[in-house]
């Protein structure tokens, strides 16, 4: 059967009924003194003409510390808790012997519960009845909750659909407690990486080698522009554009970045772009063949504010394209250094420089070595 917590007291005195107690339907009887006598929610047993052939226990609770009436414990029924512990339900006069008692049944129980545990890791349980023992589960495993077994959970392993959405992030895991050796052979794919997971701040020096690297996986498009760390062919930096500038008189930016820099390294700045000549004009129409004005086109490298490099080409026909490339060296500048690469037009007309996803503008910062 279930089993409840009973109350125990030390020293209760032996004292007498005040009312009659029937053979069945008492609920509440009285008492001369309650002196050391259990009270509260707990029930405990008494026994009731002790040593008579009327000898009864009976299972009850009372209320208050001074109340001198006993009630009989009404869990599972008032009629299960008289003639408890192997006695019988019979009448009892007023004045009958009465004090509270410990009985066979708190021995049994007591006995139950120390000897259901038996071998290392067993815990207790409580089926629907009774303790339960259960034995350990196997390494790694962990309690899990199941209504169809008789005690309401089993041993087994943690899949993903029993972890709410969330239930593991970054913040819950110890760090080094993920290693490869706990991931199976290709369980970390791309598609379960977040977009800037994984970035150069959390690989280990050294742990990207080519043997790792499918072949064309790494490609231009898949360098930030923004890096700058070495990368393959001593290049430092790199960037294209595919939106078209329009240009005149005034020097714009191409691009602009910061590039990290050695003073004792020398470096190569190359910058390319293609320009359009539709808007140049002919000054003689009576000899269009000579003294035509131009339109030329320049293309600017900066470093650190100051110009290093400076080419273009000069178009003397309308719907003209030119491609210009330039280039030019720097050193002695340390740290994070500012890289601009500008274009302009100038003379009669203006123009654009033209770029394309199909032929954009780039530009590369080379390191070439020691200065």
């Amino acid at each position: 059967m279930a089993k409840t917590r009973r109350a125990y007291k030390g020293a209760p005195v032996s004292t007498t009924t005040t009312s009659p107690i029937a053979s069945s339907g008492t609920t509440t009887f009285g008492i001369s003194d309650y002196t050391g006598w259990p009270y509260g929610a707990d029930p405990y047993s008494v026994v009731v003409e002790p040593g008579t052939a009327n000898e009864e226990k009976i299972l009850v609770v009372r209320a208050g510390a001074t109340d001198t009436t006993v009630s009989v414990f009404s869990t599972p029924s008032v009629a299960a808790n008289r003639g408890y512990d192997d006695t019988t339900a019979v009448a009892h006069n007023s004045g009958a012997t009465v004090y509270p008692v410990f009985t066979a049944t708190d021995a049994d129980e007591a006995n139950e519960l120390a000897s259901t545990l038996t071998t290392k890791g067993d815990i207790m349980v409580h089926d629907a009845t009774s303790f339960a023992r259960r034995s350990i589960g196997s390494d790694d495993q962990v309690l899990i909750a199941d209504a169809a077994q008789s005690t309401g959970m089993k041993w087994g392993s943690v899949d993903t659909a029993q972890l709410a959405a969330g239930a593991v992030e970054t913040a819950t895991i110890a760090d080094g407690n993920v290693t490869t050796a706990k991931l199976a052979d290709d369980a970390v794919t791309s598609a379960k990486l977040a977009a800037g997971a994984v970035d150069t701040t959390e690989l280990a020096d050294a742990a990207v080698e080519t043997a790792k690297i499918a072949d064309n996986a790494v490609t231009l498009a898949k360098i930030d522009s923004s890096y700058t760390g070495t990368l393959p062919g001593g290049v430092k930096y790199y960037a294209k554009r595919t939106t078209d500038l329009a240009l005149s008189g005034t020097e714009a930016n191409v691009f602009s970045s910061n590039v990290t820099m050695e003073s004792d390294r020398l470096y190569k700045i190359s910058a390319t772009g293609r320009f359009d000549g539709s808007n140049v004009r002919y000054e003689h129409s009576s000899n269009p063949d000579t003294n035509l004005d131009s339109s030329q086109y320049r293309l600017h490298i900066y470093v650190a504010g100051s110009e290093i490099g400076m080419g273009g080409t000069q178009v003397f026909a309308d719907s003209v394209e030119e491609q210009v490339t330039i280039f030019a060296y720097t050193t002695g500048n340390s740290g994070s250094v500012n890289v601009t690469i500008k274009a302009s037009a100038a003379g009669s007309g203006t123009g654009d420089l033209l770029c394309t996803a199909s032929r954009p503008a780039y530009v590369i910062v080379e390191d070439i070595g020691a200065a």
